[in-house]
């Protein structure tokens, strides 16, 4: 979805000298992708998540990996 959004805007905004610049708008979507990845694992540690669709998030991987390495179960939400 974030990719058809900064395409679609890089084409309504393209120099009108030079024409639009892929390489410009791969840039752009990629730091767009990053952001909305970030804000989508802020959002599950607010909300204290440890799973999306079905299967562990960031956290919840974390959590498990430290589970698994023997970490106190108090400790697991510090750990994710």
């Amino acid at each position: 979805m974030w990719h058809r959004l900064v395409a679609t805007t890089h084409r309504e905004v393209e120099d009108p000298v030079t024409g639009p610049c892929p390489a410009v708008a791969v840039e752009v979507a990629a730091a767009v992708e990053l952001l909305h990845t970030a804000f989508v694992i802020h959002d599950d540690v607010i909300d204290g998540d440890d799973v999306r669709r079905a299967r562990p998030n960031v956290s919840g991987t974390f959590s498990a990996t430290a589970q698994a390495a023997g970490a106190l179960r108090v400790t697991l939400a510090s750990w994710g």
